[in-house]
């Protein structure tokens, strides 16, 4: 009994063992084995997590924050770190909700203002770490700050509604087939 007891605890432990220099050979084994386990174990806590309707949703939803963090890798990458992501996010977003209101502002009008306000508070912060000489992370700190404080008076602390007729909100809801546009657009943006 003493003999059984030791061989499962040796088997136990080799497995173990196996799983630690299985992830040991690349660093990306780690996270695909948690992905692994979260998927397996969500699949049994709710029978409807694994079927296509939800994954397609799941797909949509992350796919904006994807194409952010692909931007927040490169300054990663490049040594630096970058805390005001979100509110520039957050101020385009309001930006567009609030031009789409309007019915006759073309959306060409609208993405190139966006595109020009977020280079702008990007340059902000480019100018205050290359010039004033403040670490990367105090000032996108403090312009975290400010560019929410700015995101909250544009719009005196209220939500603003977008109409679904608009093209742009069309277009972000579409699919292609039967994959969302928005999951497209954050493939490419990976392959880019």
């Amino acid at each position: 009994m003493q003999r059984n007891r030791k061989e499962r605890s040796s088997q136990v432990s080799g497995g173990v063992a196996s799983i630690k220099q299985m992830m040991n050979k690349s660093a990306l084994m780690g996270p695909i084995f948690a992905l692994v386990f979260l998927l397996i174990a969500l699949s049994f806590v709710n029978e409807n997590f694994m079927t296509t309707t939800n994954i397609i949703n799941i797909l949509r939803q992350a796919s904006v924050l994807a194409v952010i963090a692909v931007g927040q890798t490169m300054v990663i990458i490049s040594g630096g770190i970058d805390l005001s992501v979100a509110s520039i996010a957050n101020i385009s977003t309001v930006v567009i909700a609030t031009y789409i209101t309007t019915p006759e502002t073309p959306w060409f009008f609208i993405a190139l203002v966006v595109l020009v306000l977020g280079g702008l508070m990007g340059m902000v912060n480019g100018l205050l770490i290359t010039f004033i000489k403040i670490p990367p992370i105090i000032t996108t700190l403090a312009t975290s700050i400010t560019f929410g404080g700015i995101a909250y008076l544009y719009t005196d602390g209220y939500g603003v509604t977008m109409p679904s007729t608009n093209s742009i909100v069309s277009w972000g809801r579409a699919n292609i087939g039967p994959i969302p546009s928005l999951v497209i657009i954050m493939v490419i943006v990976f392959l880019i």
